[in-house]
């Protein structure tokens, strides 16, 4: 075996640990960003929970379809990527990166996303990215839910008062 595919069985094998050991992953497509700017999207990916990595499309391809026991690639994989892999709530993670992406214009944009066990392309991403995360939703539809039962609440409890006013200027 030689040394090159030593490495690149050992970075396909850190794909795979990365993929067991976060519930969700994005890949983001970055052009025209100095090397700067790159460490700088590191630090704050770190800074909000995301681990971040770049690895080879086609390394990364083998290690997705290993892990997942898929057949297919990950379609139109390419350019230059960066992996960001997170370990909490999906929905939440793509709100951050839909944030953060739009600080450099079209130079960075999320292409894929996993969570939930659903890839996930660029048009998905952009319209979930528009809500909220998962208990977000489930807060406002709770709320929406309940809404009828409070004006209820609200309505019997004013007859009540009012029954009482009635009462108290009868009796007078």
């Amino acid at each position: 075996m030689s040394l090159s595919l030593n490495k690149k069985n050992t970075k396909i094998l850190e794909i795979k640990e990365n993929l067991s050991a976060n519930k969700c992953f994005y890949i983001c497509n970055y052009q025209k960003i100095t090397s700067n700017k790159i460490n700088l999207i590191r630090r704050k990916a770190k800074e909000n929970g995301f681990k971040c990595v770049v690895y080879k499309n086609n390394l990364f391809n083998i290690g997705y379809k290993k892990f997942y026991n898929l057949q297919d690639d990950i379609e139109n994989l390419s350019g230059q990527n960066i992996f960001l892999f997170r370990k909490d709530e999906g929905f939440k993670g793509l709100k951050e990166i839909n944030n953060f992406t739009k600080q450099y214009d079209n130079n960075l944009k999320c292409v894929f996303a996993f969570f939930e066990n659903s890839l996930l392309k660029e048009k998905e991403l952009k319209k979930l990215s528009r809500y909220g995360s998962k208990n977000d939703l489930i807060a406002s539809l709770a709320f929406v839910l309940s809404s009828p039962i409070i004006k209820l609440a609200l309505t019997l409890k004013s007859l009540v008062s009012l029954k009482e006013e009635n009462k108290e200027t009868n009796k007078n």
